[in-house]
């Protein structure tokens, strides 16, 4: 399944010769494995896996850097309510829409698949990494919002919360990921 991202107005007037070459490549890419961008009549495509890829890309960076970023809440009562507060505007503004990304070109994408029993592995994996993902919202907006107070027990609390997720949601995401790259290296897998 492909997007159509911009279109681009043709040449006034191209040359035989040109035209011909141009329909060859169409032909040749059409019946390629090639998988990421191309043009084809002044459209150009990017298929719905590769904007899957690059979501899960960044909500992985996003990911990593939330991890290190929650390492050093203990260092000091200041550090931890920083912690608390960078983590809610990296959720919000960064790894919620990448999630969010990844959940719906995902889903756009089933409309191409057969189930498998690989994909339906996948599928759980990563839906239960998405929703994992979007309910630990709730106890990182409530941790900012006790940071905000002051209140140091709530912040350590709700920190409790979003590990215990985080212990189930970050083996789920590995498992869907290492499905995915498993699928778009190994083409004969499928």
């Amino acid at each position: 399944m492909s997007l159509v991202i911009l279109d681009r107005k043709p040449a006034k007037k191209e040359s035989p010769n040109a035209e011909r070459a141009a329909r060859e490549l169409v032909g040749q890419l059409e019946q390629s494995q090639f998988r990421g961008v191309w043009q084809t009549g002044g459209i150009l495509v990017i298929q719905l896996a590769t904007i899957h890829l690059c979501a899960v890309a960044f909500w992985s960076g996003v990911i990593g850097s939330e991890f290190v970023l929650e390492r050093s809440r203990a260092e000091s009562k200041s550090h931890g309510f920083s912690v608390a507060r960078n983590h809610f505007w990296i959720d919000i503004l960064l790894e919620l829409p990448a999630a969010l990304v990844v959940l719906a070109t995902g889903l756009a994408m089933l409309s191409d698949t057969q189930p498998a029993r690989l994909l339906i592995v996948k599928l759980v994996a990563g839906f239960i990494a998405v929703s994992l993902n979007v309910v630990c919202v709730v106890p990182v907006v409530m941790r900012k919002r006790a940071a905000d107070a002051g209140d140091l027990a709530k912040v350590i609390h709700y920190s409790r919360t979003i590990d215990r997720l985080s212990a189930v949601g970050l083996p789920a995401f590995v498992v869907a990921l290492a499905i995915g790259l498993f699928w778009a290296f190994c083409p004969i897998s499928r």
